[in-house]
């Protein structure tokens, strides 16, 4: 059980470098499209408390919570990269 919780933190834990990875690689679209990056946060948490409440599949669980992650990692990078762009 306690090897099973490490090798879920390590997994998650691993979002936030791939996060600011693909917020480096499209940072374009960050910019414009935060709003819908949040949007797809927010339902990927509801969706993770959905199958959490009612199924208790810990794969899905862990897969939808690392998006919420990444989701987020993105958004910050995006408030990043437009305080750069706005200093210019």
């Amino acid at each position: 059980m306690l090897i099973e919780v490490i090798i879920y933190i390590i997994l998650l834990a691993t979002a936030l470098p791939v996060g600011a990875y693909l917020a480096k690689l499209c940072d374009d679209e960050l910019v414009k499209d935060r709003r819908y990056f949040r949007l797809m946060s927010y339902t990927f948490l509801i969706l993770a408390l959905i199958f959490l409440i009612f199924y208790d599949n810990s794969s899905i669980i862990l897969s939808l919570i690392y998006m919420v992650l990444l989701f987020e990692v993105m958004i910050y990078q995006s408030r990043k990269i437009k305080d750069k762009k706005n200093k210019r």
